[in-house]
């Protein structure tokens, strides 16, 4: 019942992200912004206690695709509203607010075969850091994206775009900060998961876990490059969607296939 009200509000905070403009960054804190912040959260405060609700009912942590996308979808709402306290994310108010209201109605759509396992504290921090490095690295696909499309419009000459966004070099510094917080927290998730899982090679890990170093591999390399080859522009673009992609298969993708095509937990 409160993943609808959920949805509508996150709905509602996007158009109002739009409405006043979400691509500049505002001077001030207009009367239209508060509004948007104070309906975005009154949407993730819906959005969590559906997550809560629909754990309770089952008698365990919901991990099946849909619960899990629900989930993801919160914590970027979470972490969108934490970094706006210094407007380094606002520009993707629009995109945020659309895929939590979308993530929150999948959350109900659809089914919960995914299993739970005991949820010692290692297991408990694996989960955690799991999720926060699929929204960190989530985020910095959306920065890499916004960047590209600036590379694009200066290419053109077009400056409708390119007057809307941070100077070039400020989003850089953001993508970097971005991905950097993410390949940490990746790097705890696969040590946590190494460390507390029983086997990380089983058959059905097997695919997740070799992607997600696959993942770990490319996000490390991409900042590597950039601290020691100074790699930026294009280049880092695209080994960030590269990781990305893979970090969408190792987890997203095998879901899809175990729980939605094999009947599979």
């Amino acid at each position: 019942m409160l993943a609808l009200p959920a949805a509508l509000l996150y709905f509602f905070a996007a158009l109002l992200y739009r409405a006043q403009g979400s691509l500049l960054p505002p001077t001030g804190k207009s009367q239209s912004l508060l509004l948007a912040h104070g309906i975005f959260l009154l949407a993730l405060f819906s959005h969590a206690g559906a997550l809560i609700a629909i754990s309770i009912q089952a008698g365990h942590l919901a991990l099946g695709i849909g619960h899990s996308l629900s989930l993801l979808g919160a914590t970027m709402a979470l972490l969108f509203l934490l970094a706006n306290l210094s407007r380094s994310l606002l520009s993707m108010g629009t995109v945020i607010a659309l895929g939590a209201g979308v993530s929150a109605l999948l959350g109900q759509v659809l089914p919960d075969t995914g299993s739970s396992p005991a949820l010692g504290h290692g297991i408990l921090a694996h989960i955690i850091f799991s999720v926060l490095a699929y929204a960190v690295l989530a985020f910095a696909t959306l920065q890499a994206l916004l960047l590209a499309a600036q590379h694009s419009r200066l290419r053109r000459h077009d400056v409708r775009l390119l007057s809307a966004l941070p100077p070039i070099e400020a989003m850089e510094q953001l993508l970097f900060q971005l991905v950097g917080a993410g390949f940490l927290l990746l790097t705890l998730s696969l040590v946590s998961g190494f460390l507390f899982l029983d086997n990380l090679f089983a058959q059905h890990l097997v695919h997740k876990t070799i992607l997600s170093i696959a993942a770990w591999a490319t996000f490390g390399t991409l900042l590597w490059g950039h601290w020691q080859l100074g790699w930026r522009g294009r280049r880092a673009v695209h080994w960030a969607l590269g990781g990305f992609t893979l970090l969408l298969l190792a987890y997203l993708g095998s879901k899809v296939v175990l729980e939605l095509i094999l009947h599979r937990v």
